[in-house]
């Protein structure tokens, strides 16, 4: 390496050594970018022939070419870090392959693991562990131990207690908190190691199947709400079960419990079907009235699924990020297909037959959104200056702020238009806000005509 260090000039930042730290797979090598002739950017690795035979002919070969030496007693005790290592990597790729039914998912799970980029994280002890990049500490806890993944409480992460899905840094120090607790189906939402995700789906597939299916429905009711035996019965949801493979509505809600299938996988599946039929249905004239469609104010954030149709908000509940939500489809006068945004609760919404709702699902939250909140308060000196001064806490943005006091009571009415990134964070700062003793009533503001 110092060799080719002299003769090129190396790119900072470039260098990269799995001799020290191999991978999962067994590869090895130190992979340097250098300067080379007349200016070129080039890549050099360095690895003993040993090394090599492995990176071209696989971890099976490896055994092959140091077979073919003879090894003394002392070689033997050498070498089994390593060949361990090897079968325990092995193995777990036929664990892989004999719980992994669909064989399209096998191959990713497998060329996933086999070419991923690596982060170098610790136990309290001292010991590294290696995990696939952006991995979380539900990774760590079932790649030291399945037990410890299963009973996982809470976590620390540099002795600071962390959330289960922060993403993990090289040199980060884990600590996983064990209890009387139990893997949860959401942890499938952010695990990104073969290990954690199939090790939550054994947990659950080996529960009873009326707990699976209890499961399944908490988990819809969770996506859905009230709108949950509509869109089921509705031709989106029909279509769903049958390209998930759904016998019905009881298979589905079983499958959903062991984690078999994600929430994610029913809503896009229902809202393809549903995006199908509404552009099957573009030629005719629809004359119902709707709302007028708006974007949120400041930015227009993005819905997935949506990207290549009209779509918008309407004003009569103007969602926010984070709140759960649903499309209506219309098809304009033009004859182009359209999709109205709502809040799950919104009155039109209610008003809606089941066979127009398209399950959407908010994808990304990009800059703030304004939003206006009204604030009943006693009228005093420096109430104003005590409510704006909660906002810098959360990083809450203000762009208006007017007070009228009502004469002869005492009490004031404060309109704020603040700029929050999502509905949490708007409900944070209105608790906080409550918490004044002077403050009688805090409440956003949606229909605009109030405003």
């Amino acid at each position: 390496l110092a060799a080719v260090h002299q003769l090129f000039t190396p790119i900072p930042g470039r260098l990269k050594d799995t001799i020290a730290l191999p991978k999962p797979n067994g590869y090895q090598s130190i992979h340097t970018d250098v300067i080379g002739p007349k200016g070129t950017p080039i890549e050099i690795q360095i690895r003993t022939e040993h090394m090599h035979h492995v990176a071209e002919f696989g971890i099976a070969a490896d055994w092959r070419y140091s077979g073919t030496k003879a090894i003394d007693i002392d070689g033997i005790g050498s070498r089994a870090w390593e060949d361990d290592h090897k079968f325990r990597w092995l193995r777990q790729v036929l664990e892989w392959q004999a719980e992994l039914k669909n064989s399209p998912e096998y191959y990713k799970t497998l060329k996933d693991h086999l070419f991923e980029d690596d982060v170098y994280v610790f136990t309290p002890k001292g010991d590294m562990i290696t995990l696939k990049k952006d991995s979380t500490p539900v990774d760590f806890a079932y790649r030291v131990d399945t037990e410890m993944g299963n009973t996982m409480c809470s976590c620390r992460i540099n002795g600071k207690s962390s959330r289960l899905d922060t993403v993990l840094k090289n040199g980060d120090i884990v600590e996983v908190m064990n209890g009387n607790c139990e893997p949860s189906l959401h942890w499938l939402c952010f695990a990104k190691t073969p290990a954690a995700s199939n090790g939550i789906r054994r947990w659950f597939k080996g529960s009873r199947r009326e707990d699976n299916i209890k499961r399944g429905t908490q988990l819809l009711l969770e996506e859905f709400g009230h709108l949950i035996d509509g869109l089921m019965d509705s031709k989106a949801g029909q279509g769903a079960l049958s390209q998930l493979g759904c016998r019905d509505k009881e298979d589905l809600l079983r499958n959903l419990g062991c984690g078999d299938i994600l929430v994610e996988d029913v809503v896009d599946k229902m809202r393809l079907v549903a995006l199908r039929t509404l552009e099957r249905n573009a030629n005719r004239t629809r004359g119902d009235n709707v709302p007028t469609l708006t974007p949120p104010r400041g930015v227009s954030h993005n819905i997935k699924g949506l990207e290549k149709f009209e779509h918008g908000f309407g004003l009569c509940c103007r969602p926010l990020p984070g709140e759960p939500i649903i499309g209506i489809g219309e098809v304009k006068s033009d004859g182009r297909p359209c999709v109205h945004v709502h809040t799950q609760i919104c009155k039109n919404v209610l008003q809606c037959d089941a066979k127009d709702l398209i399950p959407v699902r908010w994808e990304g939250f990009m800059e703030k959104t304004t939003v206006d909140i009204m604030v009943e308060c006693i009228d005093r000196v420096g109430i104003m200056r005590d409510i704006i001064s909660l906002f810098s806490d959360d990083y809450v943005t203000l762009s208006y702020a007017a007070c009228i006091v009502r004469k002869g009571t005492n009490t004031a009415s404060a309109r704020l238009s603040v700029g929050i990134t999502d509905v949490q964070q708007l409900n944070r700062i209105i608790d906080k806000i409550r918490t004044l003793s002077d403050v009688i009533d805090v409440y956003r503001i949606v229909d605009q005509a109030e405003v």
